[in-house]
C-alpha cells in the first residue's frame, strides 16, 4: 500500500536514531538524500491545531497568526495539546510537529476545510486593512482599492474548489482554477517584490513587517488552492512541475529579505537611543519569523512536487489521497510510501 497511517518501525527507528529526518514534509535519509516518505496531515490533526488556538483572537481562530500573535503563540493552549499528542506518539516530537505548525511550514497538500480556508483568507485581508490605516506611506488609497479586489478574485476561487470534490469530472474546472490561482499569486508576488525592494528608504514603521507577513500568507493560500485543483483533476504530473517553480520562485523573494537590513530601517523610526534598540530587538524577532515562514513556504512547496511524484511513481490517484487524509478523523499523520 502507499497511504499508510502507522508509519513503519524501521522509520521510526532511522529517524530517533538520526539516520533519517524531516525535511518540510519529506522524510529523507540523512547520508543518502534518498526519499523514505512523505508525511502528511489529516483532518484530525487540523482539529487538534484549530482547537488549540481557540480564545487566542478572531485572527488566529480564523487560521491566520499575525507577527505580533506568533511572538507569544509558544505560551497559549496549543502547545499543551501538541505535548499531549506527543506524549502518544513520541515519533512526532522527533518531527517536531510543533514547530512546523508555529513556523507556517504546513505539512504538504493542504487538507483543511475550506471554510477554514476562507476564514483564514478574510482574516488576512482584516489585518491588512488595519495595518494600511497605520501605514500611510506604504500604499495609497487606489493600491489599497486593487489589493481588495485581488482578494475578492482569490476567494471566489478558493471557494470554486472546494466543490471540486462533488464534481463527477472536475479536470475542465480544476485547469481553469489552476490558472486563475496562480494569476492571483503573480500578482501577490508582484506587490511583495515592490514591498521588499529596501532601496532608498530611510526607514520603516514596524507594521510593514505584518503586511509583509500577510501577503506572504495570501500568496501561500493561492500555492495551496492551485495545487490542490491539480491533485483533485488527478493532473499531478502538472503538479510536479508547478509546485516545484512555485517554491523557486518563494526562494527568489526570501533571497530579498534580510533580517537585520529590516530591524536597522524600522528602529530608525525612533529617535530615542534606548528605544530604539529595544524597537530594533523587536523588529528582528519579527523579521526572523518572516523569514522562517517564507523557507517554510518554500520547503512545502518542494514537498509538494515530491508526494505529486510518488504519486505518478505509485500509480495512484491524488484526488483519493485527498479523500483519504479528509475523512481520517482519528489519526493525525498520513504516512505516504513511495515503491521501492
Amino acid at each position: 500500500m502507499t497511504l499508510l497511517y502507522q508509519i513503519p518501525a524501521s522509520l521510526i527507528s532511522a529517524v530517533n536514531s538520526g539516520k533519517a529526518e524531516l525535511f518540510g514534509a519529506v522524510i529523507k535519509e540523512v547520508t543518502t538524500g534518498q526519499i523514505l516518505g512523505h508525511v502528511q496531515q489529516t483532518s484530525a490533526l487540523n482539529s487538534l491545531m484549530n482547537w488549540g488556538v481557540q480564545g487566542a483572537g478572531n485572527l488566529v481562530s480564523g487560521g491566520f497568526l499575525p507577527l505580533n500573535a506568533l511572538t507569544v503563540f509558544q505560551n497559549l493552549q496549543i502547545q499543551k495539546n501538541l505535548e499531549k499528542l506527543q506524549e502518544s506518539a513520541v515519533f512526532l516530537q522527533h518531527l517536531q510537529i510543533g514547530n512546523l505548525a508555529l513556523s507556517g511550514a504546513g505539512l504538504g497538500v493542504s487538507v483543511v476545510g475550506f471554510a477554514m480556508v476562507l476564514s483564514r483568507l478574510k482574516s488576512i485581508q482584516s489585518n491588512l486593512d488595519k495595518i494600511h490605516a497605520k501605514i500611510d506611506e506604504v500604499t495609497n488609497d487606489r493600491r489599497n482599492d486593487a489589493l481588495n479586489t485581488l482578494f475578492a478574485t482569490i476567494e471566489a476561487d478558493v471557494n470554486n474548489v472546494r466543490y471540486l470534490s462533488d464534481h463527477p469530472n472536475p479536470a475542465t474546472s480544476a485547469d481553469a482554477l489552476q490558472h486563475n490561482l496562480i494569476r492571483s499569486a503573480r500578482e501577490l508576488e508582484g506587490i511583495l517584490k515592490r514591498e521588499i525592494d529596501l532601496k532608498g528608504k530611510d526607514s520603516l514603521p514596524i507594521e510593514q513587517l505584518e503586511r509583509l507577513w500577510a501577503l506572504i500568507a495570501a500568496l501561500r493560500i493561492c500555492q495551496e488552492a492551485a495545487i490542490h485543483a491539480l491533485f483533485y483533476a488527478d493532473h499531478l504530473n502538472i503538479a510536479v512541475k508547478l509546485a516545484h517553480d512555485e517554491a523557486e520562485r518563494l526562494v527568489k523573494l526570501l533571497s530579498q529579505v534580510t533580517p537585520d537590513e529590516l530591524s536597522r530601517l524600522v528602529a530608525r523610526r525612533e529617535q530615542d537611543w534606548e528605544k530604539s534598540i529595544t524597537l530594533r530587538q523587536k523588529a528582528f524577532q519579527q523579521a526572523n519569523l518572516l523569514t522562517q515562514g517564507m523557507m517554510g513556504s518554500t520547503i512545502a512547496m518542494a514537498g509538494q512536487s515530491s508526494l505529486a511524484q510518488t504519486l505518478v511513481d505509485n500509480g495512484e490517484s491524488g484526488r483519493a489521497f485527498l479523500d483519504a487524509a479528509q475523512a481520517e478523523s482519528q489519526q493525525p499523520l498520513l504516512f505516504v510510501s513511495p515503491n521501492t
